[in-house]
């Protein structure tokens, strides 16, 4: 039998990435995978990404944070070159460091830009600014929600039931500036029979994207609670929409009393 050739074995072992070890015995050559890419500044966020304030301290200033992240989703150290602006400095100001300031009333858009890398990227928040005082709210109001839509899948068909309730309202040092507690939450038919749906419960405010005051009523999970949209404000009153649990709405007035 002819032997085979050293000329022909070589090559083979050479196109299959066979090696000889310096000791005399095979190894594999294995080759590596590629260098992961650098992360690159892909986006920001701004947070809050909107918020309220109001020209009367406290609570007439807001510090703002930036969040940096790559091309795969994940942070970056938010440590480059950010500047702020705001579309109506006259309204809301905002310092270098990222400071907003309530000047005025009325909406303005904070815009922040971060440059990483060579890369800048920006994202904005809306700060809606009030210029009254909420501490003369406070106090204690009789609730009346009249429904005037009800889904009837729901149940028992609502219309011309209205919720009562006595709302207790206190002034707080932070935005938005009152809170409070509610009791004797009742269902009242329209031949005035009553039924008690919660005992107690606590009301806190905020300001939902268009910078409407809504004062929700939160009681336990076994019980109702009611969202109050606030149209209009003012010392000892109050009036506005309201709905309930998806299904229920209708319109409410609060009305302070004497004290």
């Amino acid at each position: 039998m002819t032997k085979p050739s050293l000329r022909l074995i070589l090559p083979v072992f050479a196109a299959l990435g066979v090696a000889c070890g310096t000791d005399g015995d095979w190894a594999v050559a294995v080759a590596s995978g590629p260098e992961p890419e650098p992360p690159v500044l892909t986006r920001i966020v701004v947070a809050p990404t909107d918020y309220a304030l109001n020209t009367v301290k406290p609570g007439n200033t807001l510090q703002l944070t930036i969040a940096a992240y790559d091309q795969a989703g994940a942070p970056m150290p938010s440590t480059g070159a950010a500047t702020y602006s705001s579309s109506a400095p006259a309204i809301a100001a905002v310092s270098g460091s990222g400071v907003v300031t309530a000047a005025a009333r009325g909406t303005a858009e904070i815009t922040a830009a971060l440059t990483l890398g060579g890369i800048t990227k920006t994202a904005s928040m809306t700060v809606t600014v009030y210029v009254r005082d909420y501490s003369d709210n406070a106090g204690v109001y009789d609730l009346t929600a009249l429904i005037t839509t009800f889904d009837p899948a729901w149940g028992e068909d609502l219309h011309g039931y209205r919720y009562t309730a006595v709302v207790t309202l206190h002034d707080e040092w932070d935005a938005p500036w009152f809170a409070g507690t509610y009791s004797d939450l009742r269902l009242i038919g329209p031949s005035g029979d009553s039924t008690a749906v919660a005992v107690s419960g606590i009301v806190t405010a905020s300001f939902d994207r268009g910078g409407r005051l809504v004062v929700e009523l939160r009681g336990d999970r076994d019980h109702i609670g009611l969202t109050l949209v606030v149209a209009t404000l003012a010392p000892g009153f109050m009036d506005g929409d309201f709905g309930c649990c998806g299904h229920i709405g209708g319109t409410f007035t609060a009305t302070r009393r004497p004290p």
